[in-house]
């Protein structure tokens, strides 16, 4: 595990042109996430006041290799020497606690709209899953996600995508796991007044990157080099977002600077919180559209969803129909039902359009 309270080995701090109030780069970790949690927080668990200093709002750990990472309800995420972006973010949020609960969405928003313009041309598409995965989808004609440029007709590469049981055609290429670190004197229903009073949140955000599909865990799971995009692909979108290319400590993954990608990341990341928070969290505030960006870009929103929800036996059905940010599915009976943490997959049935994920 890597020691990270204060500044060690490799880059620490901004490059010219980066998002991050701070960046630390190790060559190996167990997790990340626990990393940052441990940190942050002091014996009894609580945020320790004194890591603000050490890790401010935006600041952001990475490692090269992640031998004991997490996902969410335990799900491991384990990855090769510079096989893909492992990093975790911490975020000082100054809106009411009541709406932490969107950060998983707008952080999956930003990575959809940070790698989107890679994928320009591939026939592939990206969207969030809720709660928190970002999915590859076969491209379709129409509008695209908000944010996320131009649509692409369908690419000969992607019109025989296999269709597998709870994914369909999807295929997924990041995830993100947030978790919170509360403050000594709990969480406010009121914004904060400034970051040394709000609680921490990590953000891990995981991205492959140039694994073959051969080296892939799952049948399911995508890297960018998977799906056609190529590692000179990020040097524009570097370019117009400000960003200085510069060599990734650890070596890069099949050619892919996971520093600019993070870097990618972060500057959409920024941006969406800067709006989240003039909105006091509420992303459907007047003249806010961060909820409407949220939703179109939802890949489970018009699927029939199966959901495993914790303490319940049986799975929960039903067609999503919305986002609270909680999942909102209509059962078989039309009633709505609101679920705040659940595993869910997408699952065929009579009378739904299936292939609804691009649209």
């Amino acid at each position: 595990m890597s020691t990270v309270g204060h500044p060690g080995p490799g880059r620490a701090g901004p490059r010219t042109g980066s998002p991050w109030a701070r960046r630390v780069v190790v060559p190996r970790t167990g997790s990340t996430n626990d990393d940052l949690r441990a940190a942050l927080s002091g014996p009894d668990g609580l945020l320790d006041p004194a890591s603000g200093p050490c890790w401010p709002h935006l600041s952001v750990l990475r490692a090269a290799e992640q031998t004991s990472g997490r996902g969410r309800a335990e799900h491991t995420w384990v990855t090769p020497p510079a096989g893909a972006l492992t990093a975790s973010v911490v975020l000082r949020p100054l809106v009411p606690a009541e709406r932490l609960g969107w950060l998983p969405l707008l952080a999956g928003l930003a990575v959809c709209q940070a790698l989107s313009p890679l994928l320009a041309g591939s026939g592939w598409s990206l969207r969030t899953k809720w709660p928190n995965d970002v999915v590859a989808v076969p491209a379709q004609s129409g509008p695209a996600a908000a944010g996320q440029g131009p649509a692409a007709p369908p690419a000969k590469a992607t019109q025989q995508v296999e269709d597998l049981p709870g994914w369909g055609r999807s295929r997924k290429l990041a995830g993100v796991l947030t978790e919170l670190v509360s403050p000594r004197g709990g969480l406010s229903p009121l914004a904060p007044a400034d970051r040394e009073a709000a609680g921490a949140v990590v953000v891990g955000i995981g991205v492959n990157l140039g694994q073959q599909a051969s080296g892939l865990p799952v049948p399911w799971a995508a890297s960018l080099s998977s799906l056609g995009a190529a590692p000179a692909a990020v040097l524009p979108q570097a370019g117009e977002a400000g960003l200085l290319p510069a060599p990734a400590d650890g070596g890069p993954a099949a050619g892919w600077d996971a520093d600019l990608v993070l870097d990618l990341v972060g500057h959409h990341l920024a941006d969406l919180l800067r709006r989240w928070e003039a909105a006091q969290g509420d992303p459907d505030a007047p003249g806010c559209p961060l909820g409407a960006a949220v939703r179109q870009g939802c890949s489970t929103l018009g699927q029939w969803c199966q959901a495993q929800v914790p303490g319940l036996q049986d799975p929960v059905e039903g067609l999503a129909v919305g986002l609270e940010p909680g999942l909102v599915l209509r059962d078989p009976a039309g009633s709505l039902r609101v679920l705040a943490v659940a595993e869910v997959t997408s699952v065929r049935h009579p009378g739904v359009i299936w292939d609804t994920l691009a649209q």
